[in-house]
């Protein structure tokens, strides 16, 4: 047969399918998800293709069509972070114009458990005798979760010289110490920070040897730096209890507790802002705290929010000394105090300013509000959660039980809600807390003393990993010296 006669015949069948419908139909796989809170899903279909889905697009289609006929099977390629999403009717035959799959996302942490990474132990002991030393002890701050995947952390205590380390710690549990402070450093109350490098910051508290310092070092515990030491006064900083901040300008900035000019009330001043080069050049001090109303003894880190301010808050001074949220320039201008805490008043029917005593840091949420806590206040005297607008106007979210003190801070988790802890309160060792921006709480976790810990004086990380949250508490564990915990 000639190649003439082969193309006549391949045409008349291809008629003749056209004319009995036979022909080749192609059509969309189309997507549509709920629950998804932030970041992006991937889906996955072997002969349609890859879908990326975020809040902004949940709902398309494949970048393929497939034939009619033919079979789809939908899976998860990659999970957003925090969440488990599930495709709900993922596979078949495709038989319309439009095949529709749906999937449905979670939190992870909704299902979560607590569970216990790490004890710590600073010191071996044989009848009264220490046989060997090393590890760190009663941990005060969040850890960071550096560009490794890794978690770094500070302790106050432990160490080859018993006044405190730099940890690291893996999502499996694997304990290393990368650093033994001195006598003349003491040990750590603040979280470490991460910048563009690599390289790790903190500061040292300085405790009852000196006021304290900033220092540098690489995550594998090398290459350890002093970039500033406190010397109080009226112009420097003294005993500074929290971590530093890395703003937009790439530069550091932070509070110290004490140093400024001296009064009746405070001998060693009530306190600072500073900033510094990430070279340790060029340290100046922003802002002296004095018994003007404007806040006292400051001892949490700073943020940068998203009007290029530095917010922060100070357990004392402002009214009744019941404690302040302040903002400043980058350039130390503009100081003012956007919100001064007022104590809780038996009978008074409005609590809205009821919290008082705040010592850890204020977060922006995706709101543009800024939410924190305070270790004291409210109708149960066992503080509070706060929301306060960037123009000062405060709102009471939750209000704890008598004896909660929460000490830490808040995240706002890839799912949206606020997490957090308290120092004591759930069973009475503290605990494990979230709430939504609206104010719904869940207890999440009573921590026991042993073996999971007790006292958490931080608050949590969420893993950009594995979405889970990870924290210290400073007493309970094995040993009585806190424990990492993972949720």
């Amino acid at each position: 047969m000639n190649s003439t006669v082969r193309l006549f015949l391949a045409s008349m069948a291809a008629s003749a399918l056209l004319g009995c419908g036979g022909s080749v139909q192609y059509y969309d796989l189309a997507v549509s998800v709920s629950g998804l809170s932030s970041g992006a899903l991937v889906l996955r279909d072997k002969n349609a293709g890859n879908l990326r889905l975020t809040v902004n697009t949940p709902y398309a289609t494949f970048p393929h069509q497939l034939s009619g006929g033919g079979t789809y099977a939908v899976t998860v390629l990659t999970q957003p972070p925090g969440q488990t999403c599930t495709v709900d009717n993922g596979s078949g035959m495709i038989r319309s114009s439009e095949q529709k799959v749906s999937v449905s996302c979670t939190s992870l942490l909704a299902n979560a458990d607590e569970s216990l990474l790490y004890s710590f132990s600073p010191s071996t002991y044989s009848g009264n005798d220490i046989t060997a030393s090393g590890g760190g002890a009663q941990p005060e701050a969040a850890l960071l979760q550096a560009d490794d995947g890794d978690f770094y952390g500070t302790t106050p205590y432990g160490g080859q010289n018993g006044v405190g380390t730099v940890f690291k710690i893996t999502a499996a549990g694997i304990y290393t110490e990368l650093l033994s402070f001195t006598d003349a450093e003491m040990g750590s109350r603040g979280a470490l920070i991460q910048d563009a490098d690599g390289k790790l910051y903190g500061t040292g508290s300085g405790g009852n040897m000196g006021c304290g310092n900033i220092f540098k070092l690489s995550t594998d515990g090398s290459n350890y730096s002093v970039l500033h030491t406190f010397a109080g006064g009226s112009d420097d900083g003294c005993e500074p209890l929290a971590g530093l901040m890395l703003a937009r300008d790439g530069k550091l900035y932070g509070t110290t507790s004490h140093g400024g000019p001296a009064s009746n009330e405070y001998l060693t001043g009530a306190g600072v802002v500073f900033k510094i080069n990430t070279d340790g050049t060029s340290f100046s001090v922003l802002h002296k705290f004095e018994e003007s109303g404007d806040g006292e003894l400051p001892s949490a880190a700073l943020i940068q929010a998203s009007d290029d301010y530095l917010y922060g808050t100070t357990p004392k001074g402002g009214d009744g000394d019941h404690g302040t949220v302040f903002k400043i320039a980058t350039d130390g201008t503009g100081f003012s105090t956007v919100y001064k805490f007022t104590e809780y008043e038996t009978g008074v029917d409005d609590c809205e300013e009821c919290g008082y005593g705040p010592t850890s840091a204020v977060m922006q949420a995706a709101d543009g509000n800024l939410y924190g806590t305070t270790r004291d206040g409210g109708s149960g005297r066992g503080g509070v959660v706060f929301k306060i607008t960037l123009a000062g106007v405060e709102s009471i979210l939750y209000e704890f039980a008598a004896g909660s003190e929460p000490k830490g801070g808040l995240i706002q988790a890839a799912d949206g809600n606020l997490y957090g802890t308290t120092y004591r309160g759930g069973a009475g060792n503290g605990s494990l807390f979230s709430l939504t921006t609206a104010g719904a709480y869940a207890l999440l976790h009573s921590f026991t003393d042993s073996p999971d810990g007790k006292e958490p004086a931080a608050g949590v990380t969420q893993s950009a990993t594995d979405g889970h949250l990870y924290g210290t508490t400073r007493e309970g564990g094995d040993h009585g010296m806190g424990v990492v915990f993972k949720y």
